[in-house]
């Protein structure tokens, strides 16, 4: 069975946020350099209009020339806008998530032992996703739930090197990079809320 106590140990789930944090910063850094471009990108065209727009007012362009400057540019700025969004939404800020995981996560011994039944089952249900057997003398799962494997892994790790040192910190991040063929930053932080959303 799993000691809920483990995941209390503030620092190591201040740990397990900062090498999160640091292995999505490096696998998004081409995103937000995109982002960066695009942005800069968007303002050299709204310059550009607003110049054609004071050249207008000025009478040093012609009305028609103007129009098909604007709808190429604002035509541009849609598109820039777009990819902008989409840029932005894929380098999101993930600490603020993460803060709210460890801070329930920290407190889920406290939750089970002062629970009621039902919330220690929400619990239960939640770290054994699959059905529990009893064999007569202790209860027996096939699986437990990946957030709170992998955390289990790091807290390992701790238990097993020096902490603090930048080779745990490399090996940490590591264990996080090597699990499955999708981007494990994304998988960890669907497995935490999918843990979190049925006891909070």
């Amino acid at each position: 069975m799993v000691n809920l106590t483990v995941f209390s140990t503030l620092p190591f789930l201040e740990l397990y946020k900062e090498v999160i944090v640091s292995v999505f910063k490096n696998k998004t850094k081409h995103e937000r350099s995109d982002v960066n471009r695009l942005k800069e990108e968007l303002e050299v065209t709204n310059e550009r209009l607003a110049k054609a727009r004071n050249l207008l007012i000025a009478g040093d362009l012609d009305p028609n020339d103007y129009r098909i400057i604007k709808i190429e540019t604002e035509e541009k700025i849609n598109r820039l806008e777009a990819k902008l969004t989409t840029g932005i939404k894929g380098t999101a800020n993930v600490e603020p998530l993460l803060d709210k995981a460890i801070s329930h996560i920290s407190q889920l011994a406290t939750l089970y032992e002062e629970g009621t039944t039902a919330r220690k089952r929400k619990i239960i249900g939640s770290i054994f996703p699959e059905k529990l057997t009893f064999d007569g003398i202790e209860c027996r799962t096939t699986r437990i739930n990946e957030a709170l494997r992998i955390m289990l892994l790091f807290y390992k790790g701790l238990d097993s090197k020096k902490k603090g040192t930048n080779q745990v910190f490399s090996d940490l991040s590591q264990d996080v990079t090597t699990v499955g063929t999708k981007p494990p930053y994304f998988r960890v932080f669907r497995y935490i809320l999918n843990f979190l959303s049925p006891l909070f």
